[in-house]
């Protein structure tokens, strides 16, 4: 005869409430799975949030400068070269008259105020531009300098206008 087959043991079922809690299925998914979807969920709209508020700052920023007139580029330099020469001027460095161009001096002569292009001596700025030694001796009373002294570059000077009247 044949031996009765045996059977499979049988299991007990989980008891309600036991195991691990991060294994146990809350509708489709495990509880670890929900969890790991929602630190990738918010950190996500953080990243998105940071990066809508960059794109708006640099709006921001971008209509600021256009507010103010500046197409530049973000290229100051004129700027620079304006701020440096008032800062020099108050600062007592640059030798500017008070007086404008078309103006006169206090000798009641006409003057013409010029602007500096490099720094250099008031000697070779004047033979860079063939001053007359009368000239040069004027633009010295005039701006109270001597031929050797250090002009820099941006600085306003006043110079006799020429006899015609040209300057």
């Amino acid at each position: 005869m044949s031996q009765a087959a045996t059977e499979a043991p049988v299991r007990a079922a989980p008891a309600p409430g036991g195991g691990n809690a991060f294994t146990r299925k809350v509708g489709p998914l495990p509880v670890w799975a929900w969890v790991a979807g929602g630190l990738a969920a918010g950190v996500g709209y953080i990243w998105w949030r940071n990066r809508q508020n960059a794109n708006t700052a640099a709006d921001n920023t971008a209509t600021d400068v256009a507010a103010a007139g500046d197409t530049s580029s973000g290229d100051d330099a004129g700027s620079i070269a304006t701020l440096q020469s008032e800062i020099q001027q108050l600062q007592g460095q640059a030798s500017t008259p008070a007086t404008t161009p078309n103006s006169e001096s206090p000798s009641g002569e006409k003057v013409r105020i010029i602007t500096i292009p490099k720094a250099e001596t008031l000697g070779a700025y004047a033979r860079s531009n063939k001053w007359t030694p009368a000239t040069l001796k004027a633009v010295e009373a005039l701006n109270g300098l001597s031929s050797s002294s250090r002009l820099k570059k941006g600085q306003r000077i006043a110079r006799p206008a020429n006899k015609s009247g040209e300057y």
